[in-house]
Order: structure tokens, then sequence, then C-alpha cells
């Protein structure tokens, strides 16, 4: 992953030296935006009381759209698909070893941008997500039913490649998440919930994006 980050870096260096833009890129009042961002990240999770090692892999892909209701402020929704791998949640601690997990929702969010220079921006997104989805595990016969929602404030930087395209990249942020499990077994039915809260600036929460102006 780091070794990805660089080599995003690198790119965008080398755009920024070989472009010169005429005017600052600026959302203006009135704009639509199409856009959205991926992520991809994977862990492994030792068991305490014993050697087993289990792996976890995450896929969230989030489409958006958004309105500049001010030049530089944005107001808007996005649909959040999450696809996981022994991991149940982003953030929460609850995980089953060889399960698969979906995940769909919604993402209301408003976004503040911040010119630094004429290319690049700084923005800073307050957004609050709510989804449903449905964990199996392969192994044994076990499924469960999960609702979760996170207020999240995230940073992020933004370069434009002409006036209409730019590329987003976020690492994290402040958030809090509330995590809630119906749990269905041939043992037993259990109810499970996590509260999290707290900063969140890891690799594993990096996500590339782009968002496209209709000027």
């Amino acid at each position: 992953m780091k070794k990805q980050i660089v080599l995003l870096a690198l790119c965008v260096a080398s755009v920024c030296s070989s472009q010169e833009k005429e005017e600052r890129f600026t959302i203006t009042k009135g704009n639509w935006l199409l856009g959205g961002s991926i992520n991809y990240s994977s862990q492994k999770n030792k068991e305490v009381s014993g050697n087993t090692e289990t792996t976890g892999t995450r896929l969230i892909v989030s489409p958006k759209v958004g309105y500049a209701i001010n030049d530089n402020l944005v107001i808007g929704t996005g649909i959040d698909y999450l696809h996981a791998n022994g991991q149940i949640a982003p953030e929460t601690q609850f995980s089953v070893p060889n399960s698969k997990s979906n995940f769909i929702g919604l993402s209301p969010f408003i976004t503040r941008y911040f010119n630094i220079t004429k290319a690049l921006l700084f923005d800073v997104e307050g957004q609050f997500s709510y989804s449903v989805g449905k964990t199996e595990n392969t192994d044994i016969p076990l499924s469960l039913d999960s609702t979760f929602l996170a207020i999240n404030i995230i940073p992020g930087i933004t370069y434009s490649i002409n006036n209409n395209l730019a590329f987003k990249l976020n690492l994290g942020g402040l958030s809090y998440l509330r995590f809630k499990a119906e749990i269905e077994s041939d043992f037993s039915d259990t109810k499970e919930t996590q509260d999290s809260f707290g900063f969140n600036f890891q690799t594993s929460n990096l996500s590339v994006g782009v968002i496209y102006v209709l000027r």
C-alpha cells in the first residue's frame, strides 16, 4: 500500500510540473458534480488464544452526485457498496473467518473546498452514512443481518486536471460508528452492538476518487 501511495504522489507531481493553469479551479455556485471513490484494504487477524491467523479483505465503491450551493461548497449524496471477506464492517472488532459480507447504503455529505494553488485544493467533508447488509459463513451455518451508521469528518486533497476533471485523495478522518448485528446460528440467536469514536488516519482508509464538474 505504501508503494501505491508513493506512485500516486509521483504521478500527481508529474502532472503538476507539466500543467500550467491560467485560472483557479473553482466549483461555481449552480454546478453539478458527478464522481465517486474506491477503497480496498486487507488485514490479518490473529487469535489471542492460539496461532490461527485469518485474512480479511474489504472493497468499498461509492458513486456520488453533488450540487454547489455556493462557490466551492457542495452538498450531495452517495451510494456505498461494500464487499468483505472475513470482516463484517469497517472499523469494528467484529470479524468472522471464512465469511462473505455485502452491504449497501446511502451517504449524504457536505464538502467545502479551499484553494491552495490554482490546481490544488484542500477539502473537508462532513458525511453521514447508513448501511444494511448480510454476512454468511462458508464453513458453519451462521448468518448475520447487520446495520451500521457513521458520522465522519474527512479531510482530503483535490487536484484538477482541467476545468472539469479533478482527482481526490482521502486518508481517514474523525469518525463515530455504531454497528448492530443479529446473529443466527444452530446454537443460539444473539444481538451485538458496538460503538467506536476516534481518529483513523491509516493506509487501510485510503480512498482515491474522481469528480467531474458539469458547467
